[in-house]
């Protein structure tokens, strides 16, 4: 299985187990059906030639480091999703990330979801975002509105020995996101 190339899920497949394709180091592609609703954790996990794809609109669930490693993505669209929970660590370890879009609808976001990202990361939230989480909020039932570190790494430039913030903010003008931004000193743009 480690010299698998791509993926097509049936249609009827709602569940991608706990390290399914883990270390599939082969995998470029997957297609997964309008109808999946998890991705364990670590299902995709050190899957180093998986390109970029599409999530579909019915994911409920992304399990911690699921993507980790996942070193030739560079985009995340995610879909617009009633009640999408990303784990600790879903998307971190992603060398070449360059942008993450958030849907409108979406209201709390986990900080770590993304985190130790090697280069800056355009992160762009919606409007409708009112708070970060960590996964010890989330354990403990209680949604901070504070940014824990996941937000707050860095990537080292080595040739100018420069560390620099991982994340720049993309958010409207007055959203809780750019208050969070300016509040905490992360760089951000103002969208229209």
């Amino acid at each position: 299985m480690k010299e698998l190339e791509s993926v097509v899920f049936r249609r009827s497949v709602r569940t991608i187990e706990e390290s399914a394709f883990s270390k599939c180091r082969s995998l470029e592609e997957i297609d997964f059906p309008e109808g999946l609703e998890t991705i364990g954790p670590y299902a995709f996990f050190e899957c180093r030639k998986l390109k970029d794809f599409r999530l579909p609109g019915t994911l409920r669930y992304v399990g911690a480091c699921a993507f980790c490693g996942c070193s030739s993505l560079t985009e995340f669209v995610f879909p617009e999703s009633e009640g999408l929970y990303l784990g600790c660590g879903a998307f971190s370890d992603i060398s070449r990330l360059k942008r993450i879009v958030i849907p409108e609808g979406a209201e709390c976001l986990n900080q770590f979801a993304f985190s130790t990202t090697a280069r800056r990361v355009e992160l762009v939230l919606p409007a409708s975002l009112k708070r970060f989480s960590s996964e010890k909020d989330a354990r403990d039932g209680i949604m901070g509105s504070r940014f824990y570190g996941g937000l707050l790494s860095k990537w080292h430039d080595n040739k100018n020995n420069v560390a620099y913030p991982a994340i720049e903010i993309v958010a409207p003008k007055g959203a809780y996101a750019v208050r969070m931004a300016e509040t905490n000193g992360l760089p951000y743009r103002e969208k229209n």
